[in-house]
């Protein structure tokens, strides 16, 4: 049996990975997050005696050489050769573990995951909000790697000291870790197209600034939810007056739109909702303000109200509009703005400019979703 990526990504949808390289802050990160937000947090390596319970040898292979090894003296002496295959395999096998665990645990709560899920799995299952990417220098991912007081380097870290030969076999285990820390790796996280966050190791504390920057792009402070305005409903109709009687002018071509069921198709405006009040909107179209369209579709009108301001309101927005098109079944989506700066903190990147029909010139953005293919 095969389960769909667009039924994973919707059961993981309360889901927020943070993955990346050794000595980079992630599980720091991870529990300062569940914490500022009362999420689940799932730690590094959770679960793993539960899950080598239920692997099978032939299903798992190299998650099982826990099962198999004669103690951890074997698996702290490992040629690099064997380490990296062992970390590659098992990343992908422990992977199902993660994704059916976290389905259990999340339909009523936002987890955070300290994770080892590979990227290419992540694009597929997951979106760019709900992804970050903490790196280090390889070197420090090295050197470091035993600084952290954490129970299991701690026990690895004794086992080495216990070795015959305790220099060779550090030597040999800071190998490993090169290995599979190495610039081709770090190359290939840096440029997954992923929310990427790089360590320096300048000796400021800088977990408040990485807090913040994390909170930001997970869109953790948007209180608010976001809701398809259907025609005939109460959303529908208080979003019409809303958009009517809003600061911004293009509100009123919205509100007219709306009375006049222009719409067409697919064709939608979602509204984002706080106690009961409308305090957002965006639309999705099938064109635009331009006389030439050579794009569809559009996420278009994004307004914020000025009281709800500067708290990922429009990300939320944004990610409503984003998850319709998925579902409609387009592998990517288009911003139309005259600035810059802002719509790639969502991981779009301008790709044209178009002149509207007032005669003025547009920056054109767009966002090829991950988990289409």
């Amino acid at each position: 049996m095969k389960i769909e990526n667009n039924i994973l990504k919707y059961y993981l949808r309360n889901c927020y990975f943070i993955t990346g390289t050794a000595y980079a802050g992630k599980s720091t990160m991870c529990k300062l997050l569940s914490e500022k937000y009362n999420m689940l947090h799932m730690e590094e390596n959770y679960n793993t005696n539960l899950f080598l319970s239920v692997a099978r040898e032939d299903a798992q292979k190299e998650f099982t050489y826990f099962n198999r090894m004669s103690s951890f003296q074997d698996f702290v002496s490992r040629s690099p050769d064997e380490y990296e295959k062992w970390v590659t395999g098992t990343s992908k096998e422990v992977s199902e573990f993660e994704i059916a665990h976290l389905i259990s645990v999340s339909q009523n709560r936002k987890v955070m995951v300290d994770t080892n899920i590979p990227l290419e799995t992540l694009k597929l299952i997951s979106s760019y909000n709900h992804v970050a990417v903490m790196l280090s220098d390889a070197s420090l991912s090295v050197e470091r790697f035993f600084d952290r007081p954490d129970m299991e380097k701690s026990m690895l870290h004794r086992e080495i000291m216990a070795s015959p030969d305790p220099e060779w076999t550090l030597n040999n285990f800071k190998s490993c870790i090169a290995r599979v820390n190495n610039q081709e790796n770090y190359d290939r996280l840096k440029n997954s197209g992923f929310f990427t966050l790089s360590r320096k190791d300048d000796g400021r504390d800088t977990r408040d600034e990485v807090l913040n920057a994390l909170s930001k792009h997970f869109l953790l402070d948007a209180d608010c939810e976001v809701v398809r305005a259907e025609k005939g409903g109460e959303i529908y109709k208080k979003l019409e007056a809303y958009a009517f009687s809003c600061s911004w002018p293009a509100g009123k071509h919205l509100a007219e739109m709306m009375r006049e069921e222009r719409f067409s198709d697919w064709e939608t405006a979602f509204a984002a909702v706080k106690d009961n009040e409308i305090i957002g909107f965006c639309t999705f179209l099938k064109t635009d303000y331009y006389p030439e369209n050579r794009y569809l579709p559009w996420i278009s009108s994004i307004f914020v109200d000025e009281n709800h301001r500067g708290k990922r309101i429009m990300g939320k927005l944004i990610e409503a509009a984003e998850n319709h098109a998925y579902h409609l079944g387009f592998e990517k989506a288009y911003i139309p703005s005259d600035m810059n700066g802002v719509y790639e903190k969502f991981g779009y990147k301008q790709i044209d400019t178009l002149v509207n029909y007032a005669g003025d010139t547009d920056n054109i953005f767009e966002k090829e979703f991950f988990y289409a293919h």
